[in-house]
């Protein structure tokens, strides 16, 4: 490897780290965020349900983009979809409800610390 794509590679490295620093610290602000506006959203009318609703239908066009972008299939077998569903519920789905439904209940800081505690 020459001088000249060793300084490309490594410019390369350095953007990769640079993105990657910068998508983690805006996704923990966006993050960071969710309790207080649930709790906004609660104040007027809102509940869990839809927050866990809301959250996903304006993710999954957003993800189904950019794995288009990638080329990455989204088909499922039939195999694979019943083995995805209890994740589904009981990871993704049922953690974001079980702690939206948390934050009407006791307040978004001790919700968010105990979410966080986990094993």
């Amino acid at each position: 490897m020459d001088d000249k794509a060793s300084a490309i590679k490594s410019n390369e490295v350095k953007r990769n780290r640079i993105v990657g620093i910068t998508a983690a610290a805006i996704s923990a602000v966006l993050y960071g965020m969710t309790p207080a506006v649930a709790k906004m959203a609660y104040s007027g009318g809102s509940n869990s349900i839809m927050m866990t609703f809301t959250r996903s239908l304006f993710g999954l066009p957003v993800l189904y983009i950019l794995a288009r972008r990638k080329g990455i299939s989204l088909a499922l077998y039939r195999k694979e979809a019943i083995a995805v569903l209890p994740i589904s519920l009981f990871g993704s789905f049922g953690t974001a409800f079980l702690l939206y439904s948390s934050f009407a209940f006791i307040n978004v800081g001790t919700a968010t610390v105990l979410h966080f505690i986990f094993p």
